[in-house]
């Protein structure tokens, strides 16, 4: 929805095309902050007033909808590189190391064993 967005709304997004390969380029850094400010400003305003009507619409317009040829290319794109569909990161467990003062001081950074052992953690069950 945002790239959909700025593309019809900003001339920070160019659509390239190689040797069949399709590519979204940032052509405009500014043009690209500009835009991401004013959608972001419209989602706010959206937000605040529960403006029902004005975010079907954003997503209507921008966000349901799709290029089927353009999934298909990204879709054997993946499918070449023999990835898994899905994965996990385990994320650093990070820690307040406190002085005597009682005021942080310092983050001690460590990582879980593994996966399962993160979501469980996570989870509450351990």
């Amino acid at each position: 929805m945002i790239v959909r967005w700025l593309m019809s709304n900003s001339k920070a997004i160019d659509v390239r095309d190689r040797d069949g390969t399709t590519f979204y380029v940032m052509v405009d850094m500014k043009a690209f902050q500009e835009g991401v400010g004013r959608l972001l400003a419209e989602v706010q305003r959206i937000k605040s007033e529960g403006d029902y009507e004005a975010a079907k619409k954003l997503f209507e317009t921008y966000g349901v909808h799709f290029d089927a040829k353009l999934r298909d290319e990204v879709v054997a794109r993946v499918d070449r590189l023999k990835m898994p569909s899905y994965t996990g990161f385990v994320q650093p467990r990070l820690e307040p190391v406190k002085g005597a003062d009682g005021k942080i001081s310092d983050v001690r950074i460590s990582y879980p064993v593994d996966l399962t052992s993160q979501m469980l953690e996570y989870s509450g069950r351990k």
